[in-house]
């Protein structure tokens, strides 16, 4: 489940050209709590620390093989 919100709350940031720190705003991190309370409060900075820039490597990886 948290490998599910975080995934979705990078796809939400990267595909809608969101600033990076809107995984870090009050209201966002109010809506992850509403929807799941579980969700780790302290897991924001893992979207933008380690998510993103895996989604990252994982589309350059793609462009260069199809290059």
């Amino acid at each position: 489940m948290h490998k599910s919100i975080s995934q979705a709350a990078a796809e939400y940031i990267v595909q809608d050209m969101r600033p990076h720190d809107s995984a870090n705003a009050p209201r966002f991190i109010n809506l992850l709590c509403v929807l799941e309370p579980r969700y780790d409060l302290e897991s924001h900075t893992h979207v933008t620390n380690k998510v993103i820039p895996s989604m990252y490597e994982e589309t350059r990886k793609q462009v260069e093989q199809l290059l």
